[in-house]
């Protein structure tokens, strides 16, 4: 992979909650209001339900692996630009995430934005979880070194890298580390970076 294109994809990873929800957020039930005690001020809940962080399971993650290539298989048909699937796209993406035990896609989305929020976090030499914040710097570092990257290449990246620094969010459910380093070669093969 060339140099130039690892900080694209470590900030889109970096940015996982709120991408996803970029056109692919569904529509959420206007009918129940929320609730408010006196006592206890309200959540502040994210925008797209898809950006919230949850706590991941072994079994979600083995589930997410075996429905990527059925949910991409769906997603890969819907024409290029298209920000938001029609009813029929999100009904059969409902469908696929379900026969993998899914609740429904937005919960196969969240399932796939927590493991990236993880996988942002990993050095990919050692596969160990070190955070995003290290391996953002480690990349500043191997770009600021190479000499076949052009100065002003170099610049752009670094800068995109600075950028993503100030983005990273802070690992809510520490517990997910565990499940998603333990199939860190599934899950790259599964969400190829190249």
């Amino acid at each position: 992979m060339r140099a130039t294109t690892k900080p694209a994809l470590l900030a889109l990873a970096l940015s996982a909650a709120t991408a996803f929800g970029t056109g692919f957020a569904l529509a959420q039930s206007a009918t129940t209001p929320p609730t408010t005690s006196p006592q206890a001020p309200t959540p502040q809940v994210p925008a797209d339900p898809a950006a919230q962080q949850i706590a991941l399971t072994p079994a979600m993650v083995d589930q997410f692996i075996a429905a990527k290539k059925d949910i991409d298989a769906v997603l890969d048909k819907l024409p290029d630009g298209t920000d938001q699937p029609d009813p029929a796209t999100v009904a059969k993406l409902d469908a696929v995430a379900k026969k993998y035990n899914f609740a429904d896609y937005k919960q196969y989305g969240m399932t796939e934005n927590n493991i990236g929020i993880v996988m942002a976090g990993i050095d990919p030499d050692t596969k160990q979880y070190v955070g995003p914040e290290a391996v953002i710097k480690k990349q500043i570092a191997d770009i600021q070194a190479d000499k076949q990257i052009s100065d002003k290449d170099k610049k752009d990246t670094v800068d995109q890298l600075n950028a993503a620094l100030s983005t990273v969010p802070k690992l809510q459910f520490p517990d997910n580390v565990a499940a998603v380093t333990k199939n860190f070669d599934k899950l790259n093969e599964a969400m190829p970076q190249d």
